[in-house]
């Protein structure tokens, strides 16, 4: 059953008045009646009204002043002009003004029946049509905000995300899809992917991914090359809702590939440049491990077979000599697994330091004491030039120690017979400076960037047979960057290599940690 209807009577005559109020009754609607335009606006800004049977001669404001306001408070509100005056050019003035029927006076019961009828008709259709709009709106609304929405999340997403339609045109992409590819500045809408992305690898294979072809394959994975960048590229078809439901049976549709149609394709860019470095170091180490350790222990394994076996004779200095080798190979073994020790706390960020004021001269003098003896077998005479003046440096003195040591260690190994290492302290703006100088093999200019790099080593003819782990130098730079310091090398090939340490002076530390905590936080 249809809801009754609320419908507003306005005419000055009471008989027609009180005549439609029985009527709109007895038909099942409610009724309200006003004399005036005046009162009839009143009730319609109190009450809504569904048809308005409007007399076109009132008191005072006319009928066909009011309509407009009528319909400003209602835009779908249904309104009768009821008159007897009836002319033509009357009844296109009406219309043109928004009225729907024309009922001329007098009209019987049964017309104004049938005209409220054909009226709420049209108030049904204009509703229904009002509430479509407001749906379809709200629909657009939605989308417009899902789409933002999902903008929004693709936008904040670290991976790459490239989107097309079924003509290979872009249609969505993020940023960090045009860092990773390299492209600064924005792309056309609809832009076709071929020769837009600069990448022809990667255009082939999402070109690949919509031809029909390809409409049953799965996703496509692929590792690719962007200038420095290794990217893993996942592309796949998005095809229609057909291909998730299907119209075959289920057992046949589980044995056969999906062929919906394709709608475009997606694809997802990883960067995994740093992984590939992992596993390229995780190899090196794989490497250093099985080289640096095997030889080591297969020497001392091979000397107490000797002594174990009775080959070695009963010679005491020869017993001797293999001791010591063993030995020597032994601390060898314990140095490196030190190194790693040192480097894996480091790179977790385990190392307690103790900061305190350290005499650098004090250190390097004991560093030489140290190597004194490793020196003077090849003929490498050691000085150290300081300077009477140069400051402490706050700092952790077994870090400090572990510094001069690698880079003494290193300046003795990769030396040449006969040759020399010079260590100067000195002051620099603020800072403690110590050069460590030889005139060892030197280092090639292209390896310089990368001898900070943990495990990596200066591969050369004259290196070939000198042990080393490639983290001396990588454990040097991590101590003196903890320290606010910084370092500088330079080298020739055949001439020898200067490291220099920049470690602050006591006196400048305190400010600049402090400095360096305000920057951070």
């Amino acid at each position: 059953m249809e809801e009754p209807a609320n419908i507003l009577v306005v005419d000055d005559e009471l008989g027609i008045r009180e005549g439609c109020r029985r009527v709109i009754t007895a038909m099942g609607h409610r009724a309200e009646v006003a004399a005036t335009g005046e009162e009839a606006l009143e009730l319609a800004k109190k009450h809504a009204f569904d048809l308005i049977l409007l007399d076109m001669k009132l008191p005072g404001v006319s009928g066909m002043d009011i309509i407009q306001t009528f319909h400003e408070i209602d835009p779908d509100l249904v309104c009768i002009m009821i008159t007897g005056y009836a002319t033509i050019q009357t009844a296109v003035e009406a219309t043109k003004r928004g009225v729907f029927e024309y009922l001329p006076k007098p009209f019987t019961p049964d017309e104004l029946i049938a005209i409220i009828n054909k009226g709420l008709e049209r108030r049904r259709w204009l509703l229904e049509a009002r509430r479509l709009r407001e749906e379809r709106e709200r629909s657009l609304l939605a989308v417009a905000e899902e789409k933002s929405r999902s903008r929004t999340i693709i936008n904040c997403m670290m991976d790459g995300v490239l989107v097309t339609n079924r003509e290979g045109q872009l249609v969505l992409y993020n940023p960090a899809a045009m860092r990773m590819l390299g492209i600064k500045t924005a792309l056309p809408e609809a832009v076709p992917v071929r020769g837009a992305l600069g990448h022809p690898e990667l255009e082939e294979i999402i070109a690949g991914s919509l031809s029909p072809a390809a409409s049953g394959t799965a996703m496509v994975v692929r590792e690719i090359e962007v200038g420095d960048l290794v990217l893993m590229a996942n592309v796949a078809a998005i095809r229609s809702q057909e291909a998730l439901t299907g119209t075959q049976p289920p057992v046949e549709r589980q044995s056969s590939p999906e062929q919906g149609e394709i709608l475009g394709c997606v694809a997802v860019l990883r960067d995994i440049t740093r992984l590939k470095e992992v596993e390229r170091i995780k190899s090196q180490f794989v490497s250093m491990v099985s080289h640096e350790l095997r030889a080591p222990v297969a020497a001392i394994q091979s000397y107490l077979d000797l002594m174990l076996s009775g080959l070695a004779g009963d010679d005491p200095e020869q017993r001797r000599h293999m001791l010591t080798r063993c030995s020597e190979r032994a601390k060898a073994l314990i140095a490196l697994v030190d190194d790693l020790l040192q480097l894996s706390r480091m790179e977790a960020g385990r190392v307690a330091r103790k900061l305190e004021p350290v005499a650098l001269e004090d250190v390097v003098r004991e560093v030489m004491e140290l190597f004194q003896s490793q020196a003077s077998e090849k003929g490498i005479s050691m000085q150290l030039h300081s300077s009477c003046s140069v400051p402490p440096v706050l700092a952790d003195k077994e870090d400090i120690t572990r510094v001069v040591t690698n880079l003494v260690s290193n300046a003795v190994k990769y030396n040449k017979e006969g040759g020399r290492v010079d260590l100067t302290i000195s002051c620099s703006d603020g800072y403690v400076r110590l050069d460590v100088a030889d005139t060892g093999i030197g280092i090639p200019e292209q390896e310089l960037p990368r001898i900070w790099e943990e495990f990596h080593r200066v591969k050369t003819p004259e290196t070939r047979g000198i042990s080393g782990t490639g983290l001396g130098l990588s454990i040097v730079k991590k101590i003196v960057d903890a320290h606010h310091g910084h370092l500088e090398v330079e080298s020739k090939v055949g001439e020898g290599s200067v490291f220099r340490v920049y470690l602050p002076a006591a006196s400048d530390f305190r400010s600049r940690e402090a400095a360096s905590a305000s920057g951070s936080g």
